[in-house]
């Protein structure tokens, strides 16, 4: 069951003045939507949100799901990306950029799209569906370590050598208002909701996400969700600094950060109205049921949100609530190896 699309209200409420307001702006959200030029035709997917019956009368919840992983190569990433390249593209000579896997795909595909070379610093053990897609799309793979700041620290010193450009994977001006575009189509489609539930690894889509929700939707709620092992952001908005943490393992991959970016913190700590996290575990439930009741594949960095609202399911009973499935770039097997990994 889709809903329906109704014209957009831009009625930008005042932030309160008693907080800090957002560094970047609601009409940089909406400049994102303005096509590149000389490839008009190089846009995001409007994705669909989607409901199911029986998993509402499951939960007793009115439930959406924002379909991100049905985007252009499998991920919200695309959004950012073509936001960037919209800014910044005209004189670029070579892209470059540290990536776990989705953030890879959509640069590749679009600098290949584009005509320009592009780089990607990925983790030693990236996925073998990542790693094909990114080497189709013609990307030059460098493997490095396995954490995110290696990748990172590479990525500046090779682009400061060859002065190729570099397209940060969440924490850039432009990244974060182009994935603000999501939160646009879901306020076209669905006027009125309680809360957006969004998974949270660097806090680009996040912050997107609640500049758009704070203008146009104030009294909605932001809900940021993490793995338990990977709570990061959890315990920076418990104690309203900027947290730095070693990267725990956990299945949803796109989500291992020691934190949230700096630029996406100074957002994300007025936008966000709470924090929830959940297991392993109810991950693999979350990616379960939509495969068998939705049959959407969603990857586990995808599921998040909705295994947050499985762990949490009381605290949104009786609402009218949207889930962002943010990537789909697993395939069976790599679901199968997941749920085999919490099996007793």
């Amino acid at each position: 069951m889709e809903s329906t699309t109704v014209p957009i209200r831009y009625h930008v409420a005042k932030f309160n003045e008693n907080e800090e307001n957002p560094l970047l702006r609601f009409e940089h959200v909406l400049e994102a939507r303005t096509p590149i030029s000389g490839a008009l035709n190089l846009t995001p997917k409007k994705t669909p949100l989607i409901q199911s019956e029986y998993i509402n009368q499951l939960l007793k919840c009115d439930l959406y799901f924002k379909c991100e992983h049905l985007q252009h190569t499998g991920s919200f990433k695309v959004r950012g990306v073509l936001n960037w390249f919209r800014l910044n593209g005209g004189d670029v000579k070579e892209v470059v950029t540290f990536s776990s896997g989705n953030h890879g795909l959509a640069l590749s595909w679009a600098a290949q799209k584009l005509g320009v070379p592009a780089s990607v610093f990925v983790p030693e053990n990236l996925s073998a569906r990542k790693k094909e897609g990114m080497l189709r799309y013609g990307a030059t793979l460098i493997p490095v370590g396995t954490s995110v700041e290696a990748r990172r620290d590479a990525c500046q010193v090779y682009a400061a050598k060859k002065g190729a450009s570099l397209v940060p994977p969440f924490e850039g001006e432009e990244i974060i208002a182009g994935q603000g575009t999501i939160a646009l189509e879901i306020v076209e489609e669905l006027p009125l909701f309680d809360a957006v539930l969004v998974p949270v690894g660097g806090g680009g889509l996040c912050s997107g996400v609640g500049i758009v929700l704070r203008a146009l939707r104030p009294h909605s709620r932001l809900i940021g969700c993490e793995p338990e092992t990977g709570d990061d952001f959890y315990q920076s908005f418990a104690a309203k600094t900027l947290i730095q943490n070693s990267v725990s393992p956990t299945m949803a991959e796109g989500l291992r950060h020691a934190s949230v970016g700096q630029l996406n913190w100074k957002h994300m700590k007025n936008l966000v109205s709470e924090v929830k996290c959940c297991s392993e575990r109810k991950i693999v439930e979350a990616f379960q049921i939509l495969a068998n009741e939705t049959k959407q594949v969603v990857e586990p960095s995808g599921a998040v949100a909705f295994a947050s609202l499985l762990e949490h399911v009381s605290s949104f009973q009786g609402k009218k609530v949207v889930v962002i499935l943010s990537g789909g770039n697993a395939t069976l097997k790599d679901l199968a190896c997941y749920q085999a990994s919490v099996e007793p």
